[in-house]
Protein backbone atom coordinates (compact mmCIF):
# COMPACT_ATOMS: atom_id res chain seq x y z
CA UNK A 1 0.00 0.00 0.00
CA UNK A 2 1.40 3.66 -1.01
CA UNK A 3 2.32 6.10 1.41
CA UNK A 4 0.31 8.96 1.85
CA UNK A 5 3.57 11.10 0.22
CA UNK A 6 3.76 8.03 -2.12
CA UNK A 7 -0.27 8.65 -3.55
CA UNK A 8 0.62 12.15 -3.50
CA UNK A 9 3.59 11.79 -6.20
CA UNK A 10 1.71 9.35 -7.72
CA UNK A 11 -1.64 11.66 -8.28
CA UNK A 12 0.40 14.64 -9.00
CA UNK A 13 4.17 14.46 -10.64
CA UNK A 14 3.64 15.78 -14.22
CA UNK A 15 7.24 14.74 -15.49
CA UNK A 16 10.05 13.47 -13.77
CA UNK A 17 13.51 12.81 -14.77
CA UNK A 18 17.04 10.76 -13.89
CA UNK A 19 19.74 13.03 -14.66
CA UNK A 20 23.32 10.88 -15.41
CA UNK A 21 25.71 10.74 -17.25
CA UNK A 22 25.91 14.37 -18.86
CA UNK A 23 28.90 15.43 -18.88
CA UNK A 24 30.51 13.74 -21.90
CA UNK A 25 30.53 14.37 -25.15
CA UNK A 26 28.60 12.00 -26.60
CA UNK A 27 25.23 12.88 -28.65
CA UNK A 28 22.06 12.98 -26.56
CA UNK A 29 20.14 9.68 -25.50
CA UNK A 30 16.76 9.41 -24.04
CA UNK A 31 15.11 6.58 -21.88
CA UNK A 32 11.55 6.30 -22.40
CA UNK A 33 9.53 6.32 -19.32
CA UNK A 34 7.23 2.89 -18.66
CA UNK A 35 4.34 4.68 -20.23
CA UNK A 36 6.22 5.82 -23.36
CA UNK A 37 4.12 8.45 -24.66
CA UNK A 38 3.54 10.35 -21.41
CA UNK A 39 4.26 14.33 -21.36
CA UNK A 40 8.13 13.70 -20.08
CA UNK A 41 8.36 11.41 -23.50
CA UNK A 42 6.58 13.67 -25.75
CA UNK A 43 8.57 16.78 -25.23
CA UNK A 44 11.80 15.25 -24.74
CA UNK A 45 12.12 13.50 -28.48
CA UNK A 46 9.77 17.11 -29.76
CA UNK A 47 12.96 19.01 -28.14
CA UNK A 48 16.00 16.42 -29.45
CA UNK A 49 14.56 16.64 -32.41
CA UNK A 50 13.79 19.97 -33.53
CA UNK A 51 17.44 21.47 -31.83
CA UNK A 52 20.05 18.44 -32.82
CA UNK A 53 21.02 16.46 -35.64
CA UNK A 54 21.94 13.47 -34.16
CA UNK A 55 20.64 11.51 -31.13
CA UNK A 56 18.91 8.32 -29.86
CA UNK A 57 15.45 7.42 -28.34
CA UNK A 58 15.35 4.32 -26.25
CA UNK A 59 12.73 2.33 -25.14
CA UNK A 60 11.78 1.86 -21.61
CA UNK A 61 13.27 -1.24 -20.14
CA UNK A 62 13.35 -2.62 -16.40
CA UNK A 63 17.73 -2.57 -16.24
CA UNK A 64 19.38 0.89 -16.05
CA UNK A 65 19.29 3.61 -13.79
CA UNK A 66 17.20 5.01 -10.91
CA UNK A 67 14.26 5.66 -13.61
CA UNK A 68 13.18 1.80 -13.10
CA UNK A 69 12.40 1.87 -9.47
CA UNK A 70 10.18 5.32 -10.37
CA UNK A 71 8.73 3.02 -13.25
CA UNK A 72 8.24 0.05 -10.66
CA UNK A 73 3.92 -0.86 -12.03
CA UNK A 74 2.97 0.25 -8.28
CA UNK A 75 4.59 4.08 -8.59
CA UNK A 76 4.34 3.45 -13.04
CA UNK A 77 5.26 7.55 -12.52
CA UNK A 78 6.50 9.64 -16.12
CA UNK A 79 10.00 9.83 -15.49
CA UNK A 80 12.19 9.14 -18.31
CA UNK A 81 16.23 9.48 -18.52
CA UNK A 82 18.12 12.03 -20.60
CA UNK A 83 21.32 10.82 -21.02
CA UNK A 84 24.40 11.69 -23.53
CA UNK A 85 26.46 8.58 -23.64
CA UNK A 86 23.86 6.30 -21.97
CA UNK A 87 25.44 4.32 -19.12
CA UNK A 88 27.14 0.70 -19.33
CA UNK A 89 28.08 1.74 -22.96
CA UNK A 90 31.07 4.04 -22.73
CA UNK A 91 34.35 1.83 -21.76
CA UNK A 92 34.82 4.53 -18.62
CA UNK A 93 31.47 3.78 -16.96
CA UNK A 94 32.43 3.21 -13.53
CA UNK A 95 36.01 3.00 -13.55
CA UNK A 96 38.58 5.46 -12.60
CA UNK A 97 38.86 6.47 -16.29
CA UNK A 98 35.37 8.34 -15.54
CA UNK A 99 37.37 11.78 -14.67
CA UNK A 100 37.92 14.98 -15.08
CA UNK A 101 39.59 14.44 -18.58
CA UNK A 102 36.24 12.60 -19.02
CA UNK A 103 33.59 14.92 -17.84
CA UNK A 104 33.59 18.48 -19.86
CA UNK A 105 32.12 21.49 -18.22
CA UNK A 106 30.81 22.46 -22.15
CA UNK A 107 29.14 19.58 -22.65
CA UNK A 108 27.69 19.32 -19.11
CA UNK A 109 26.62 22.89 -19.37
CA UNK A 110 24.55 22.23 -22.65
CA UNK A 111 23.14 19.60 -20.88
CA UNK A 112 22.06 21.80 -18.22
CA UNK A 113 20.64 24.04 -20.73
CA UNK A 114 18.65 21.12 -22.67
CA UNK A 115 17.21 20.39 -19.53
CA UNK A 116 15.89 24.27 -19.29
CA UNK A 117 14.48 24.14 -22.58
CA UNK A 118 12.74 20.84 -21.64
CA UNK A 119 11.13 22.19 -18.39
CA UNK A 120 10.01 25.62 -20.21
CA UNK A 121 8.20 23.69 -22.62
CA UNK A 122 6.51 21.17 -20.24
CA UNK A 123 5.44 24.06 -17.89
CA UNK A 124 3.67 25.75 -20.86
CA UNK A 125 2.39 23.18 -22.11
CA UNK A 126 -1.43 23.27 -22.02
CA UNK A 127 -4.71 22.85 -24.21
CA UNK A 128 -5.89 26.12 -24.95
CA UNK A 129 -8.62 27.96 -26.21
CA UNK A 130 -9.36 30.77 -28.83
CA UNK A 131 -11.79 33.21 -27.23
CA UNK A 132 -12.09 34.21 -30.77
CA UNK A 133 -12.78 31.27 -32.75
CA UNK A 134 -15.27 32.43 -35.51
CA UNK A 135 -12.55 33.88 -38.08
CA UNK A 136 -9.38 35.32 -37.74
CA UNK A 137 -9.26 38.40 -35.20
CA UNK A 138 -8.31 41.77 -36.66
CA UNK A 139 -4.25 41.76 -35.27
CA UNK A 140 -3.65 45.75 -35.75
CA UNK A 141 -6.64 46.58 -34.04
CA UNK A 142 -5.59 44.19 -30.90
CA UNK A 143 -2.22 44.99 -31.05
CA UNK A 144 -1.31 41.77 -31.92
CA UNK A 145 0.68 42.79 -35.05
CA UNK A 146 4.39 42.59 -34.56
CA UNK A 147 6.36 45.54 -34.74
CA UNK A 148 9.80 43.50 -35.54
CA UNK A 149 12.30 45.14 -38.01
CA UNK A 150 12.99 41.65 -40.11
CA UNK A 151 10.26 40.77 -42.73
CA UNK A 152 11.08 37.25 -42.23
CA UNK A 153 10.92 37.37 -38.50
CA UNK A 154 7.34 39.29 -38.75
CA UNK A 155 6.00 36.67 -41.10
CA UNK A 156 7.24 33.89 -39.50
CA UNK A 157 5.47 35.31 -35.98
CA UNK A 158 1.88 35.79 -38.04
CA UNK A 159 2.37 32.26 -39.20
CA UNK A 160 2.73 30.90 -35.90
CA UNK A 161 -0.18 33.10 -34.10
CA UNK A 162 -2.09 31.59 -37.14
CA UNK A 163 -1.45 27.83 -36.37
CA UNK A 164 -1.89 28.75 -32.66
CA UNK A 165 -5.30 30.45 -33.19
CA UNK A 166 -6.39 27.76 -35.36
CA UNK A 167 -5.50 24.19 -33.20
CA UNK A 168 -6.11 26.08 -29.92
CA UNK A 169 -9.93 24.21 -29.78
CA UNK A 170 -9.22 22.78 -26.09
CA UNK A 171 -8.10 19.69 -28.02
CA UNK A 172 -4.43 20.32 -29.05
CA UNK A 173 -1.79 21.37 -26.42
CA UNK A 174 1.67 23.07 -27.54
CA UNK A 175 3.43 20.16 -28.59
CA UNK A 176 0.50 19.03 -30.88
CA UNK A 177 0.72 22.44 -32.51
CA UNK A 178 4.36 22.11 -32.56
CA UNK A 179 4.37 18.94 -34.44
CA UNK A 180 1.40 20.06 -36.66
CA UNK A 181 2.65 23.24 -37.83
CA UNK A 182 6.53 21.94 -37.81
CA UNK A 183 7.27 25.24 -36.23
CA UNK A 184 9.59 24.96 -32.99
CA UNK A 185 8.03 24.99 -29.57
CA UNK A 186 10.53 27.70 -28.44
CA UNK A 187 8.97 29.57 -31.32
CA UNK A 188 5.27 28.99 -30.21
CA UNK A 189 5.84 30.12 -26.80
CA UNK A 190 6.30 34.05 -27.10
CA UNK A 191 3.23 33.74 -29.42
CA UNK A 192 1.23 32.02 -27.01
CA UNK A 193 2.18 34.47 -24.29
CA UNK A 194 1.30 37.23 -26.39
CA UNK A 195 -2.10 35.64 -27.00
CA UNK A 196 -2.71 35.02 -23.28
CA UNK A 197 -1.43 38.78 -22.55
CA UNK A 198 -4.30 39.96 -25.15
CA UNK A 199 -7.20 37.28 -23.50
CA UNK A 200 -7.41 35.84 -27.21
CA UNK A 201 -5.86 32.96 -24.99
CA UNK A 202 -7.53 31.09 -22.19
CA UNK A 203 -5.53 27.51 -20.75
CA UNK A 204 -8.30 24.83 -21.23
CA UNK A 205 -8.53 24.18 -17.42
CA UNK A 206 -10.43 27.60 -16.47
CA UNK A 207 -12.42 27.79 -19.71
CA UNK A 208 -15.25 26.99 -17.70
CA UNK A 209 -18.13 29.63 -17.77
CA UNK A 210 -16.05 32.06 -20.17
CA UNK A 211 -17.92 33.40 -22.65
CA UNK A 212 -16.63 33.57 -26.29
CA UNK A 213 -16.17 36.79 -28.09
CA UNK A 214 -17.40 36.23 -31.52
CA UNK A 215 -17.00 39.22 -33.27
CA UNK A 216 -13.23 39.59 -35.81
Amino acid sequence: MLSQQEQFWKENLKAGFVVTCIGDRGNFTYKKSRHGNCLTDRVVELILHQTEAVYEVVEFSPRGSDERQYCSPGFNLPVGSLMRSMHEKFPQYHTSADNKSFVVFDAMQQSVLKFIDIIEVIEKNEKYINTMPFCEPQLDKRGLYPTLSLPNAKSDFVNAMMWVLNLSDGDHDLVDISERSKIPVKQLIPVVDKLLANGILIPETIRQEKLFVVSC
